[in-house]
């Protein structure tokens, strides 16, 4: 309940009791990440971030450890980067967000197939890339979002050389079958 109310509290922001209602939901969601809640313990982390980055690091590590998709993406894509406090790990950044993707989350498989595209960090893949950006559109949710991907999936197609277009084709329809 805690976190459901943190959200309430957290929608009402650009009101004039912003800063209460803040308090408010800073005080539950530290109460449901207490909990062990790994969505709260997420969400707070978020909200931490800019007033004391290494504790939000250390929520959103406590959160992956529960293997929760965001704050694998969020931990996986600053590992990546690095941050001011840990240098850039990219294996164990490409490992936290392979983690978020077996979960289906949209934004840790955009990285990833972007990544694959440039062939930064690892073997440059088009294919897998175009097919990975495919099931990311599926199922994300946001619709700016999944304009924004459909958008990216139509510029890389549209580059594709013929040859790739053909091996696109043959693994959609080797996707299709089911093999």
């Amino acid at each position: 309940d805690y976190l459901r109310l943190s959200g309430v509290a957290l929608e009402r922001k650009e009101t004039k009791a912003a800063q209460a209602h803040m308090a408010q939901a800073l005080d539950w969601l530290s109460k449901s990440a207490t909990q062990e809640y790994a969505p709260a313990i997420t969400q707070y982390a978020r909200l931490l971030e800019t007033k004391d980055p290494v504790q939000a690091r250390v929520l959103l590590k406590k959160a992956a450890s529960l293997n929760e998709p965001v704050a694998l993406y969020l931990l996986g894509t600053q590992t990546l980067k690095g941050t001011p406090q840990d240098p850039a790990d990219p294996a164990r950044g490409l490992e936290l967000l392979y983690r978020a993707q077996k979960q289906e989350y949209a934004p840790a498989m955009v990285v990833i197939a972007q990544l694959l595209y440039e062939g930064a960090g690892i073997e440059k893949n088009v294919i897998e890339a175009v097919l990975l950006l495919t099931r990311a559109t599926k199922a994300e949710a946001d619709a700016l979002r999944k304009t924004e991907y459909e958008a990216t999936l139509a510029a890389w197609v549209g580059k594709l050389t013929d040859d790739e277009k053909k091996a696109l084709q043959a693994r959609l329809a080797q996707e299709a079958s089911g093999k």
